[in-house]
């Protein structure tokens, strides 16, 4: 072996040497002692009489000095609490970090609420103090970042961590209402290492209990919206982002609705007009206005109010707290079907107007619901009589005794009666009002008159011994046909 091959071995088997020593000290360095904390709280499940929605997270004072900040992201998740994703390179070693968080409470503005904390986390995680703030907090981290939760140093590496707030990290008692919380982490010589903002609000569902069940129950019509139309656009003291009418097929229609409201709202007026359609729309006798946190605090016996409560627990319930309200974005499908409605309800065109105003009475959103109800009483008349096609021109006017079905060719007499039901429910014993045919027209055709008697007014027997059927029926009081019609081949 020469002397050069010799150096060149002797090199590599430094180099080798040295980078097993490199790798010991970085595989001595990851080695981290996880806290030992013992009198950390235990968590729940136990249902609390309040929820909690976080909107975002925000990362502040960036860029930092003595940091580099790779991600923060906000992950808003359905039905599941919303995840801050935050991956931050510290290249320093640590071994003082200090930890501070504020707390504030929104009225009209943020204002300081009586939750601070600040510590020096390294010593902190030596010897617990049994401060109720500070140990809640560790309670927290254990739960959502126990991968982080080492004594010092800490430092010299990327963190990548994901942190979440739910209901059961809460006191069982926190006061409604709109949250900031300031998080800031920083070094020995107070420089800031991460600092994040986050923002939530704590929500106590509204207790309803008097509120109307509404069962699928057959309904003697039907009921179909044309369209949602929101008004008095654009508004002073909210921004209306989507307002959209869904039409589907064999399903209720629609209103998809997405409203900022900036503000914070503890006066909310709530206001009902309905009209019903004959030349034009006229005034129709369910209204309703009433102040909601008012009546969510004091829930009135109101028919109408508690049947409009009753809608919106069963198509908006996300949207029922006490207040305040206000001061985010209200995202909702909204709809109105049969089972919403009265047993009895006269048939037509309707239109709904539906205002929510603030205390100085300006506009949050107005919106206008245009439906129709149609009995169905059509599908009787073409069982009970003959005529199976109906043209356009066929329509209804009411009568004393009833109303009256005039066709292009055919008259229908339709008078209102009362019937009993005999099944022996609870309502055996209560009349209810039905119709049925009492006097049928139809035009005469030309064989019909050369084979046998022409068709007159025919009195459809209804009681026992009360009608009965003309034998031979008179022609003058059968609608007159038609010339053309007469005619012999």
């Amino acid at each position: 072996m020469t002397r050069v091959q010799e150096w060149y071995w002797y090199i590599v088997s430094l180099l080798v040497v040295t980078l097993l020593c490199a790798l010991k000290t970085v595989q001595f360095d990851q080695q981290h002692i996880p806290v030992y904390y013992p009198n950390r709280i235990v968590f729940t499940n136990e249902s609390r009489p309040f929820t909690v929605r976080v909107t975002r997270f925000v990362c502040t004072e960036t860029p930092y000095e003595v940091s580099e900040l790779l991600q923060c992201k906000t992950i808003l998740r359905r039905n599941s609490p919303t995840f801050f994703n935050i991956t931050l390179h510290v290249p320093k070693v640590l071994n003082v970090v200090y930890f501070q968080v504020k707390t504030y409470y929104r009225l009209n503005e943020y204002q300081a609420f009586p939750v601070d904390i600040s510590v020096e986390a390294c010593a902190y995680l030596r010897n617990p103090s049994e401060d109720i703030f500070s140990r809640h907090v560790m309670s927290v981290v254990f739960i959502t970042m126990p991968d982080l939760l080492y004594y010092c140093p800490q430092g010299n590496t990327t963190y990548r961590a994901t942190f979440w707030l739910e209901d059961k990290f809460f006191p069982m008692s926190v006061p409604a209402g709109d949250y900031r919380m300031d998080i800031r982490f920083s070094d020995e010589l107070n420089k800031t290492l991460i600092s994040y903002q986050s923002h939530f609000s704590q929500h106590i569902p509204v207790y309803y209990p008097n509120r109307i069940v509404f069962t699928n129950e057959s309904r003697p019509f039907t009921v179909r919206v044309t369209r949602f139309i929101c008004t008095e656009t654009p508004y002073e003291v909210s921004e209306l982002l989507q307002c959209k009418t869904v039409l589907r097929r064999n399903s209720p229609t629609y209103l998809n609705l997405t409203i900022h409201v900036p503000k914070v709202l503890n006066t909310l007026y709530f206001q009902v007009k309905t009209y019903y359609r004959l030349n034009d729309y006229q005034a129709f006798p369910v209204d309703v206005l009433l102040e909601a946190c008012a009546y969510f605090r004091n829930p009135s016996e109101d028919i109408f109010s508690r049947h409009v409560m009753s809608v919106f627990f069963a198509t908006v319930p996300q949207l029922l707290y006490y207040c305040p309200h206000g001061n985010r974005t209200y995202n909702v499908a909204y709809w109105l079907e049969d089972k919403f409605f009265p047993k009895s309800v006269p048939a037509g065109d309707y239109r709904q107007d539906v205002w929510f105003r603030d205390e100085l009475n300006k506009t949050l959103l107005s919106y206008q619901a245009h439906f129709s109800v149609r009995r169905r009483d059509m599908d009787k008349i073409r069982n009970m009589t003959d005529i199976l096609h109906m043209d356009r021109s066929t329509h209804i006017v009411p009568s004393p005794a009833g109303f009256r079905v005039f066709g292009k060719d055919f008259e229908i007499h339709f008078d209102r009666i009362n019937v009993t039901n005999g099944a022996g429910g609870d309502d055996s014993s209560h009349p209810q009002e039905d119709y049925t045919p009492t006097l049928v027209k139809r035009k005469t055709y030309v064989w019909e008159i050369t084979r046998r008697q022409p068709t007159a007014n025919i009195t459809v027997p209804v009681f026992l011994g009360k009608h009965e059927k003309q034998s031979i029926p008179p022609f003058q009081n059968a609608i007159s046909p038609r010339d053309s019609d007469t005619q012999k081949d």
